[in-house]
């Protein structure tokens, strides 16, 4: 299982944080080799819904996290060269 948990740290002070939301997903054991098929539920609201299709070794957790955040894409940070 893998739990994401989505906090807002108002300028960096902890003691203010707030939890925004809380994520839980679990393999369903339908997937294949190639693919994994996954659900999950939002602990503040209970919604479940599925991942379906998902591509194992893939960065599995940042491709589930991103589809679960609506589709946003990673994008690696390289190092940048001097100006």
């Amino acid at each position: 299982m893998i739990r994401v948990t989505i906090e807002l740290v108002p300028f960096g002070l902890e003691p203010d944080k707030r939890l925004l939301g809380q994520f839980e997903v679990w393999n369903d054991g339908t997937g294949t080799r190639q693919v994994g098929n996954y659900a999950a539920e939002d602990k503040i609201t209970g919604d479940r819904f599925k991942i379906r299709h998902h591509p194992r070794g893939k960065g599995a957790w940042r491709g589930l996290i991103a589809r679960l955040l609506g589709g946003i894409t990673w994008v690696e940070q390289r190092e940048q060269e001097p100006v």
